[in-house]
């Protein structure tokens, strides 16, 4: 393990904390130690059934900010299309910048809009 954290340029605390399932890696993480495994990112955390645009940020390895600078909008308005509450007006680009297809990317917009709206199965009363 302490080899894996110097190949992916981690410290070796965090990717022992990440092997045994106390921390998830943020996005940057996540990437590096695909790399350094030689692995796509979804071999270390498959993709949901229905993967939202969070998700597939989150395997890109991309803070909001970046995938903002990637389409050329405010890290705000990004925000708030990843959260469901915006319209992506360039597919291409977007599909472009999280590294997936037009079709996989309305597919994950649509998911980010229903989990907005609570239409995913989860609740915001505590599961009551």
């Amino acid at each position: 393990m302490i080899a894996l954290a110097a190949r992916a340029d981690l410290e070796y605390g965090q990717v022992k904390r990440y092997s045994l399932g106390l921390a998830t890696p943020p996005p940057h993480a996540l990437v590096q130690l695909a790399r350094a495994l030689g692995v796509p990112t979804t071999e270390l955390a498959p993709l949901s059934t229905d993967p939202d645009l969070s998700e597939y940020r989150w395997h890109a390895g991309l803070q909001i900010d970046e995938l903002a600078q990637r389409v050329d909008l405010s890290a705000a308005y990004v925000g708030e299309i990843v959260r469901g509450a915006g319209r992506i007006s360039d597919p291409q680009r977007w599909a472009d910048a999280l590294g997936i297809t037009t079709e996989q990317l309305h597919a994950a917009a649509a998911s980010s809009r229903r989990r907005l709206r609570g239409e995913d199965g989860t609740t915001d009363d505590g599961g009551q």
